[in-house]
């Protein structure tokens, strides 16, 4: 492998109130060819950050966020620089990063977070603070001093004096942010779970009993390797874990519970989510039933009893966290063992950032497959939940047999003359809203798309479409008819959700091969038959909706033929903006490893369709391209602003 130089200065251009080690990046070039690559591999992850691969080449960079998983791991400087020399094909490693490594992990085993009875408290070593005091650390009067006393440091076998200090209601969070962000000290987050355990009654102990897997199913390695980073030292370590879709998350969160045997809240993002957390804990676990509660609008409350139970499992989404009902405000008066939150991507988010904050946990754990954010916000996470702990890379997955192999093609498709004549029109004057609807709109997207379910549909495929814009669509009456046409349902919002569970357990059943979905496909959707996905419009330059929708496709097939389980494609109005936009996903899915083909629809071969069906698409595709340039200059609800997240 080789290390180089940080990124140049224009990359590391910092804001006011930023750190500059905080912003330094130093890449590692691994040759994936070499013999001993997947053991460096191993390794490298355990310090640096994945960022791109192809076939020969792994990059990972070096940060302060990757240095502080490291520590959490167990690892020191020392062990750091010692593998970084073992490995590199440098005659030394540059003195920039073995200071940028020792400026980034001075601070570990200094500052420990942890709740105790209802209340957050942070235990900083006295030299460290009377340094934050010199620096003029801002959150001082959120901490009130307890006590101090004698702590072992286990790595250099003394003994240091620590300040216990109770943390302000609600103000943990920003305790962390300034300690983590602003001074680079990596807060540590440890729970002793086996503490109580060891001394419950054997009447709880049987009840315990219920905290385990059904004997037909066990984790995969890359899971088990994940557990094994959560759990080290016989201590729970609160953080992140990135699996890429398809990849098992929600049953590694399962096997969190399953091993912290109390008491759990777990957060999802979506309703669909919920449903399918409280599915996997009835299909893989002995869990009975009575202990498992979900908290939605659709639903009844909870009794305040039911939430009390010591073994509790409580499934609930994002919007219910900042609701008033009963069941749900009790949720936050109680302190829990665990809190999983999924999609924590999601996290950093206004409307549930202060809500989260609220509640009370033992010990946190962050599960994504997409920890991208276009407002640089991520990083978030790592302060408000923990470091990250594991990531599985989706390259490796795919070679374990672990995921399908997605095949990637962008279809270019042009605009019948009067509808290019309205968007320059629109272009000309910069009104983005219109010039952005019409591209995603474009009629002749579905000409495009009748042509990929023909060709699919011969393959026996089960096919999953994307539409940005699928209630605009539908308010034109168009979107219907193309439905009809090819008998497929339509699944936005307003869709009910026991309309949409018979849908799925049809096409599981193979009596449908084509839905057509709105946003809410996005994720928490569950169709591991699925293998090809198709976009007609999407959220800007959103990697993280690029990689959640491919993960809609992305689970592990069985008896699939041909080099590809799945394929993904993404239609593109050429010669508009909608171009630049899809380079960005583009970047992104190329450098995790998928393959990626760009073509025109004339290129599509697909088989004859039959006259009469093929009159029906033309007047659908005029009819839409007429109403579609009617309704253009109106907002709909399922428009939203450029944010790229």
């Amino acid at each position: 492998m080789r290390i180089d130089e940080p990124q140049n200065e224009q990359q590391l251009k910092k804001t006011k109130n930023s750190n500059d080690t905080q912003w330094k990046k130093y890449e590692i070039i691994l040759e994936k060819f070499h013999r001993d690559a997947a053991a460096a591999e191993e390794t490298l992850i355990q310090f640096a950050e994945p960022s791109s691969t192809t076939t020969n080449i792994q990059t990972f960079i070096i940060t302060f966020y990757s240095l502080y998983t490291a520590m959490t791991l167990g690892w020191n400087e020392e062990r750091i620089k010692s593998e970084i020399d073992r490995l590199a094909k440098n005659e030394r490693i540059p003195k920039d990063i073995t200071d940028f490594i020792e400026k980034n992990t001075q601070y570990f085993n200094r500052a420990y977070f942890y709740l105790e009875k209802d209340s957050y408290y942070i235990d900083i070593e006295m030299k460290l603070l009377q340094e934050l005091k010199h620096r003029k650390f801002g959150q001082m009067h959120n901490l009130t001093s307890i006590e101090n006393y004698e702590r072992q440091d286990s790595l250099l076998n003394d003994n240091k004096t620590f300040v216990k200090f109770k943390i302000k209601a609600n103000e943990h969070f920003s305790v962390n942010r300034e300690l983590v962000e602003d001074f680079n000290v990596p807060v540590k987050q440890e729970f002793d779970y086996l503490k109580d355990l060891e001394n419950t009654k054997q009447d709880i102990q049987k009840k315990l009993q219920q905290f385990r897997m059904k004997a037909i199913y066990q984790l995969y390695s890359h899971q088990n390797r994940a557990l094994k980073k959560i759990f080290q030292n016989d201590k729970a370590h609160s953080g992140v874990i990135i699996l890429p879709c398809g990849a098992g998350k929600t049953l590694l969160g399962i096997n969190v519970a399953l091993k912290i045997k109390r008491k759990t809240l777990i957060i999802c993002d979506q309703v669909n989510d919920v449903y399918q957390w409280q599915k996997s804990f009835i299909k893989f676990t002995e869990m009975d039933k009575n202990n498992l509660a979900i908290i939605l609008r659709t639903q009844q409350e909870v009794p305040m009893a039911v939430l009390g139970r010591e073994h509790i499992i409580v499934i609930t989404n994002k919007d219910m966290i900042s609701s008033n009902r009963k069941d749900i405000k009790h949720v936050t008066t109680l302190e829990w063992p665990l809190l999983i939150m999924d999609e924590v991507h999601g996290l950093p988010a206004e409307q549930i950032n202060a809500e989260i904050s609220k509640l009370k946990a033992n010990m946190k754990i962050g599960l994504t497959a997409t920890p991208y954010r276009q407002d640089n916000k991520i990083k978030e996470i790592f302060y408000k939940v923990g470091p990250k702990l594991h990531e599985s890379m989706i390259v490796d997955l795919k070679q374990m047999g672990y995921v399908s192999k997605i095949y990637c093609i962008q279809v270019y498709v042009g605009m019948q003359d009067l509808y290019k004549q309205k968007y320059e029109e629109y272009r000309r004057v910069n009104n983005q809203f219109v010039t952005n609807t019409l591209y995603q709109m474009n009629p002749k997207k579905f000409e495009v798309l009748q042509s990929l379910i023909n060709i699919h549909r011969t393959r026996k495929d089960k096919i999953l479409v994307f539409c940005e814009k699928v209630n605009k669509l539908a308010d034109t009456g168009t979107l219907e008819k193309f439905a009809k046409l090819n008998n497929c349902p339509i699944i936005s919002q307003k869709v009910e959700q026991t309309e949409r569970s018979a849908i799925y357990k049809l096409y599981q059943e193979d009596k449908l091969d084509v839905i057509i979905f709105g946003q809410i496909a996005d994720q928490g959707l569950d169709l591991p038959s699925a293998n090809v996905g198709i976009q007609i419009s999407f959220n800007f330059k959103s990697v993280r909706q690029e990689f959640q929708r491919m993960g809609r496709i992305q689970r592990k097939k069985e008896n699939q033929i041909g080099e590809y389980d799945c394929f993904f494609y993404s239609i593109v109005t050429k010669g508009t903006r909608e171009v630049e936009i899809q380079f960005e996903r583009q970047i992104a899915v190329i450098n995790q490893g998928y393959p990626y083909e760009i073509i025109s629809a004339d290129e599509l071969k697909p088989p004859q369709s039959e006259a009469d069906k093929k009159l029906q698409l033309d007047k659908i595709v005029d009819e839409m391209q007429r109403k579609v340039l009617e309704t253009c200059t109106q907002k709909g609800d399922d428009d939203r602003e450029e944010d790229g997240y």
